[in-house]
């Protein structure tokens, strides 16, 4: 377990000579061809590697949690909307925003698989979303129940760690572009009920669940 686990960044050039053609077809969108993604993708790796530390630190701290994995894969293939399991990302994203895509997705990985529960191995049936309901309410689509503490602790990365609120402006209008009202929603949330106190109240749940006999209690 550890606070900063190894982020191998690769273009995923099988997924990207099936299901990512199969998307343009589909989509009727031009893909890159595997040298300009592979140019693209070093970018990517670069620009991670600015800010990982410092990344890393924030997120580990405002949570009181640790990654399970030592070494987690990051998969880029073109025209896939990104997956925290398996950790996939597009790659038709600027070097900037995939920095915040990447970070956003590793927030899902540290909250579902860390130093105290691990929902892909021995806590796969806990019910993480059940806690999750109590604390912000039982009214929002799961898709917005999962993403209030990804936001809140994304927030408070992003004003901490980059100093730079625009960024959530950004990523706001990333989302409505494609009509994601379920992840507009969660941002409205964490807008109203302050991201300090969410990631706060979910620092304390995390230690509760510690606490009890193989957090299943």
């Amino acid at each position: 377990m550890t606070t900063k686990p190894e982020i191998r960044i690769n273009y995923a050039w099988l997924l990207n000579r099936g299901e990512s053609t199969k998307l343009s077809t589909l989509y009727d969108r031009k893909l890159l061809d595997d040298d300009e993604a592979s140019v693209l993708v070093d970018s990517y790796r670069r620009e991670w590697l600015k800010h990982e530390k410092a990344i890393f630190s924030n997120m580990s701290k405002l949570l009181g949690l640790t990654f399970y994995r030592d070494v987690i894969d990051v998969h880029i293939a073109q025209l896939f909307v990104p997956k925290s399991e398996p950790l996939i990302i597009s790659c038709m994203d600027d070097p900037d925003t995939f920095v915040d895509t990447l970070t956003h997705e590793l927030i899902h990985v540290l909250l579902t698989d860390n130093s105290i529960i691990q929902l892909a191995g021995k806590d796969r049936d806990y019910e993480l979303l059940d806690r999750w309901a109590k604390m912000f309410g039982n009214e929002h689509s799961f898709t917005t129940l999962v993403h209030i503490p990804v936001h809140a602790t994304h927030a408070l990365i992003m004003r901490n760690y980059f100093k730079d609120d625009s960024r959530v402006d950004r990523d706001k209008g990333i989302l409505r572009k494609f009509n994601s009202s379920d992840y507009l929603a969660s941002w409205e949330y964490v807008e109203v009920n302050g991201a300090e106190k969410i990631v706060s109240d979910m620092k304390k749940d995390y230690e509760k669940i510690n606490s009890t006999a193989g957090g299943k209690k």
